[in-house]
């Protein structure tokens, strides 16, 4: 099958959907064509590759009258997303396992140390802000203690002791 036989048959097939979303979805096939054709994939070849997952893929959801979305290259060629898959079933091997058991005296050390440094710096945060309310407390008890000693002072009798 050519590319234009291909994009035809799928127009049809997509006739349903609004004309821009039909005009999006040729677009974006033919130039998945086109890049096969560029890496050197004959004409046919590539029609097929793009059509055996296509037929499974967005005309075939499209058909059934479901809304979809502009789909990527990865989901047109069948391709599976191999980083979410892999985050997912990733089992961890031996070697995996035996440098995790013999780098734990490292790697503990290292997570002991990040936690000492960042309680140092909340504890040494939280002392500044005690300190500075300290010298604010005792500047104002001597405020108020050498108004109230002046004041008993100059009733006294003192007026220049209590000055």
């Amino acid at each position: 099958m050519t590319e234009l036989e291909f994009l035809a048959s799928l127009r049809e097939r997509l006739k349903d959907l609004p004309e821009q979303e039909i005009e999006e979805r040729i677009s974006f096939y033919s130039e998945m064509i086109a890049d096969r054709m560029e890496d050197g994939i004959p004409e046919e070849d590539a029609v097929a590759e793009i059509q055996a997952a296509e037929e499974n893929g967005v005309a075939a959801i499209a058909a059934d009258g479901e809304s979809v979305g502009q789909p990527t290259e990865q989901e047109a060629t069948g391709e599976k997303n191999g980083a979410a898959e892999n985050a997912s079933d990733k089992k961890l091997r031996a070697w995996e396992i035996v440098l995790i058991a013999l780098g734990f005296p490292v790697w503990i050390s290292l997570i002991a140390a990040a936690a000492a440094t960042v309680l140092s710096v909340y504890v040494s945060l939280w002392a500044c802000i005690a300190s500075l309310w300290s010298v604010f407390g005792a500047s104002v008890a001597s405020v108020v203690g050498g108004a109230v000693s002046g004041i008993v002072y100059v009733y006294q009798g003192k007026p220049i002791a209590g000055i």
